[in-house]
């Protein structure tokens, strides 16, 4: 549908009411970038550029950037997701991810109904077929993905529909009544789905699959047998090994021949055969694609020019392209941290798909159907119910669960880890489906919104819910939300069951500070342990250096000095348990802390020339090393979670616990140290 653009200006009068009601016309928000501000546009209108939008918002990036959107849809980015209830009456404004108000607030141009004409990435600029001539300083693919439309005569009739936007969603909404006949083409979880909604409207529906069974990407052959009994009691006819050779339309109906001569009468055919990444721009304007598809990014997203990204599902990324949601947040992340000089880091994810099908939960995670030599199943079998685990060398890479799953969370965190299970998990999961006893199972959907879910930051299962409801539908969403999870990180499995989703994308800037201050400490703690304590002079000649430690007044300052180091290291705890103590992000803090520990340790010898002393003294000195040792341990053990894999957690509380341990008896040993340093 073609419209003309509507140029709205900044400060019109009723804009926000214009806007809300203008329903699917093209929207044109103008804003000129400020002194300063580099001119940052993006391709594509679907979820990445929405989430990248939010990102930049939340992390004040338009302070650096003046932020355009060019979309060719006529909707500004919706809930591409849930798209199927629009079949069921749901209006397209319904599915917005934020009002058209949202950009005007936060001075983001944005284009709709514009499809690119070409990218000139000499000149930096882009121009649409509408005449539009947009300069760019870094420039994002969000192209996403196309859908797939196999070559069959007669596949270009109206009333065949290829099911990806909301226009299309609103045509086949049009097109329906009960007893219409409907095919639909392709045994996906989009084609599955949509089956299933014009079901419940009584429309008699048939889905043909051209593998040998349904959804092949994600189950195996025992999976997809299950799975298609359960779909066939739901009144959804099933045809598979079978393909469409021609459709042709006759007075009221599509008549359909298969490819083994079959043929059938329809009123409807819906085409949902899959996707494919959207790289026919970049390729115009130069930059390096894969030949299997896709725009090739490094792990930074940058494509192989350096003023230009890419996110989403028109990305391929060390080999592969994902056409799921998850991977699209994460980028997103990973993005706005490169564009704000913050290094980050996108190094894959493990795709979760699940059906939306409330009579038949089935949910998938990693690598599910691979035949690599090295890699042996396990399988679990009850009625309706199939589970299956997938080991790589002995590591879980992929899951399978079909039938009420409360504990999957637990099995997407041992894929997630490269958990290795033990014989007794293993034997378990072939007798149970569960790899851990339920008693050990992650139940946080059913706790009490006044349960503390992260007990660093007090935040509760309530307050959770809350910003879930309001769309912060993954872990990390809800971390930055919220705070959660942003200081020790152990709630953050709690948060992937809560969402239903898995994120390995949580924020590890520090990592790399807290690895080079962790092994400072314990280098110098070495170097006293090898040489022993700095040597008195024997000579008056030779006072240079013990001039710190024979006069009071310097004994004293470097001592206070210490204590004002010591003290400051505690406004992380302060940070944890006081609420409005929030200012600063925990990278800050995190940092901010170790570096005073380290700093401490160096004054510790300035103060004392790393001399134990003996009795109150040695055990100030005991309980000081004590925690620094513990506390230069948990630096080391942020970088190092993946190569501990299940047992990371484990040990990082362990040594937090042993931490705070050797930290009690310190300011009662201070005091008296105080005391009796005065008092003599």
């Amino acid at each position: 549908m073609a419209h003309h653009l509507l140029d709205i200006t900044l400060g019109m009068s009723g804009l926000e009411t214009n806007q809300e009601t203008l329903g699917p016309l093209p929207i044109g928000l103008k804003h000129k970038p400020s002194a300063g501000q580099q001119r940052l546009v993006v391709l594509g209108g679907g979820m990445s550029a929405h989430y990248l939008a939010t990102r930049l918002v939340e992390q004040h990036g338009l302070q650096r950037f003046s932020l355009t959107i060019v979309s060719e849809e006529d909707e500004v980015p919706y809930d591409r997701v849930n798209l199927a209830a629009i079949l069921e009456g749901a209006s397209p404004q319904s599915l917005w991810l934020h009002p058209p108000s949202w950009y005007q607030k936060h001075n983001i141009s944005i284009y709709l109904g514009h499809q690119v004409e070409s990218v000139d990435i000499q000149k930096t600029t882009i121009r649409t077929h509408q005449g539009l001539t947009l300069p760019f300083d870094q420039l994002v693919f969000a192209t996403g993905s196309a859908p797939f439309r196999p070559s069959i005569p007669g596949i270009d009739h109206p009333r065949v529909i290829t099911y990806r936007t909301t226009n299309e969603a609103e045509q086949i909404a049009r097109s329906i009544q009960p007893q219409s006949r409907v095919l639909v083409v392709g045994g996906g979880l989009l084609g599955l789905e949509t089956s299933r909604v014009l079901a419940r409207q009584r429309c008699s529906v048939e889905v043909i699959e051209a593998a040998p069974r349904l959804l092949p990407r994600q189950l195996d052959e025992e999976g997809a047998s299950l799975l298609a009994a359960q779909i066939q009691k739901l009144n959804i006819g099933l045809r598979l090994h079978q393909r469409v050779s021609s459709i042709q339309a006759e007075a009221e109906c599509l008549r359909v021949t298969l490819n083994d001569g079959t043929t059938c009468s329809y009123d409807l055919v819906i085409v949902a055969t899959g996707t494919k990444p959207r790289d026919e721009l970049a390729i115009q304007s130069g930059i390096v694609c894969d030949p299997k598809g896709g725009i090739l990014v490094d792990d930074r997203l940058r494509t192989s020019d350096s003023r230009v990204w890419a996110i989403g599902e028109c990305v391929r990324h060390r080999h592969k392209t994902y056409g799921f949601v998850s991977p699209c947040h994460d980028m997103a992340s990973v993005l706005v941290s490169n564009l704000l000089k913050r290094r980050g880091t996108f190094r894959g994810t493990y795709p979760t798909a699940r059906l939306k099908i409330d009579e038949v939960p089935m949910v998938t995670v990693g690598e599910t159907t691979t035949n690599h030599e090295e890699t042996h199943v396990v399988s679990w079998t009850a009625p309706d119910e199939y589970r299956r685990l997938v080991l790589h060398r002995n590591r879980v890479v992929g899951a399978i669960a079909i039938g009420p799953s409360p504990d999957f969370p637990q099995i997407q965190m041992a894929v997630a880890t490269g958990k290795r299970p033990k014989k007794h998990h293993l034997h378990r999961f072939r007798n149970e489906g569960k790899l851990l006893p339920a008693q050990q199972t992650p139940n946080i959907k059913q706790w009490p919104n006044r349960a503390i879910v992260c007990s660093c930051t007090g935040i509760t299962c309530g307050q959770l819910r809350s910003q879930l409801a309001q769309g912060a539908s993954t872990p990390l969403l809800l971390s930055q939300k919220t705070g959660a999870a942003t200081v020790c990180g152990s709630c953050k499995p709690l948060l992937e069951t809560l969402t239903g989703t898995l994120s390995t994308q949580f924020p590890s800037r520090s990592s790399n500070y807290l690895t080079i201050i962790g092994i400072a400490a314990l280098m110098l703690l070495s170097i006293r342990a090898i040489s022993g304590p700095i040597a008195m002079s024997t000579s008056i000649q030779e006072m240079a250096v013990d001039i710190l430690w024979r006069k009071n007044e310097y004994k004293q300052v470097s001592g206070y000095i210490l204590l004002a180091f010591c003290l400051g290291s505690l406004f992380l705890s302060l940070r944890k348990r006081i609420k409005k103590f929030n200012f600063g992000s925990i990278f800050f803090w995190r940092s901010l802390h170790a570096a005073l520990g380290l700093s401490a340790l160096t004054f510790t010898g300035i103060h004392t020339g790393f001399r134990l002393g003996e009795n109150l003294n040695f055990a100030l000195m005991a309980s000081f090393i004590l925690v620094i040792i513990s506390g230069a341990l948990i630096s080391l053990l942020a970088p190092g979670e993946r190569f501990l894999g299940s047992y990371s957690g484990r040990i990082r509380r362990l040594v937090t616990g042993a931490h705070i341990l050797f930290f009690w008896p310190w300011p009662v040993l201070v005091f008296f140290h105080i005391l009796s340093s005065y008092y003599y």
